[in-house]
């Protein structure tokens, strides 16, 4: 089962974690945005909409961005 992290009492502390990605692609996130995915293994995603710039991420099963 996908637990939602977004739209529940814990979506300010995801929210909080996007703060921080630079979302106009001029710096790479790799390793921001796989620290996100890493501490949420298991979980639903949103991501904010916006230009990111990265290498590679490592995406477990289970694991949904959206």
């Amino acid at each position: 089962m996908v637990e939602n992290i977004w739209g529940n009492n814990q979506n300010e502390r995801v929210a909080n974690y996007f703060d921080n990605v630079v979302k106009d692609g001029s710096l790479n996130q790799t390793l921001v945005i796989q620290n996100i995915i890493d501490t949420h293994i298991g979980e639903e995603i949103k991501v904010p909409s916006g230009t990111y710039l990265i290498d590679y991420l490592n995406i477990p099963n289970g694991t949904h961005l959206r």
